[in-house]
C-alpha cells in the first residue's frame, strides 16, 4: 500500500511539471539520489535551495510536500526561530536525530526512484510529441 501511495504521488508530481522545465526537472530527479549518497540529504537539499531556478524549486517543494504528507517533517507556516518558510525542510533535517534523518533519507530515495520512472516516461512522450 505504501508503494502505491508513493507511486501515485510521484506520478502526480511529474505530471504537473510544466513542459518548459521538464527536461531540467528530469535531470534533477535523476541526479538527486547520487547527490544524496555523496553529500547526504541535507547537503543535497541545500544545493536545491541554492539554485534559484524553477526545476530545482519544484523538486524541493515536491520532496517537502511528500515528507509532510508522510508526517516525517511538519509544515511550518512562519516561525522566526526556524528560518524562512522556503527552507523549512533543511532546518528540520538539521534538527532531527540520526535515526529520523535516515528514515527521511530512505523515504526521499524511494520517492525519487518512482519519480525517475515517471519523469522518463513524460520526457519520452514530450519528445515524441515534438516529432
Amino acid at each position: 500500500m505504501l508503494e502505491n501511495g508513493r507511486a501515485k504521488a510521484a506520478y502526480d508530481y511529474c505530471s504537473k511539471c510544466d513542459k518548459s522545465i521538464l527536461s531540467e526537472y528530469r535531470t534533477r530527479v535523476i541526479n538527486m539520489p547520487f547527490m544524496i549518497k555523496t553529500n547526504g540529504l541535507a547537503g543535497a537539499i541545500a544545493f536545491l535551495l541554492s539554485k534559484n531556478k524553477p526545476a530545482y524549486t519544484l523538486l524541493y517543494q515536491n520532496i517537502m510536500d511528500w515528507l509532510i504528507k508522510k508526517e516525517l517533517i511538519h509544515e511550518v507556516i512562519s516561525d522566526k526561530n526556524r528560518g524562512k518558510q522556503g527552507d523549512q525542510l533543511l532546518v528540520q533535517l538539521l534538527e532531527v536525530d540520526s535515526l529520523q534523518y535516515r528514515m527521511i533519507t530512505m523515504e526521499t530515495m524511494a520517492l525519487l526512484n518512482w519519480m525517475k520512472r515517471f519523469c522518463d516516461s513524460f520526457y519520452a512522450i514530450s519528445n515524441m510529441e515534438k516529432e
